[in-house]
C-alpha cells in the first residue's frame, strides 16, 4: 500500500513538472486518487 501511494506522489509531481497545459488533467488525476485512496482503505 506504501509503494502505491509513493507512486501516486511520483506521478503527481511528474505531472506538475509538466506544461501549464496539462494542469487540468493533473487536477482529475489527483481528485480521481483521492477519491480511490479511501475505497481501498475500507
Amino acid at each position: 500500500m506504501l509503494a502505491f501511494m509513493a507512486e501516486i506522489q511520483r506521478k503527481q509531481q511528474n505531472l506538475l513538472k509538466s506544461d501549464d497545459t496539462n494542469m487540468e488533467a493533473a487536477k482529475s488525476t489527483v481528485v480521481l486518487s483521492d477519491i480511490r485512496l479511501p475505497l481501498i482503505w475500507t
